[in-house]
């Protein structure tokens, strides 16, 4: 299918179908060529990193990690 249709649009393109302007596709390809290298983008499209959940109280963060889970055995228990 993707062959059929190439073909269809280089039968519409080409120069000698009346009707078509083949210099406005020209024009068009030497466009959009220059529009994609001229707004390219060298780094790769990166997506931004999630969001952290909210660590709690100010103090939460100058606990040790053992600490915390000794705080959440004795919340358990």
């Amino acid at each position: 299918m993707a062959g059929v249709l190439y073909w269809t649009i280089l039968q519409v393109a080409l120069p000698g179908t009346p009707g078509v302007s083949w210099i406005g596709h020209l024009g068009g390809l030497v466009g959009g060529v220059l529009a994609a290298w001229l707004l390219r983008n060298s780094t790769p499209w990166r997506r931004p990193a999630p969001r952290q959940a909210n660590p709690g109280p100010a103090n939460a963060g100058s606990k040790s990690v053992d600490a915390m889970l000794r705080d959440l055995k004795k919340q358990g228990s």
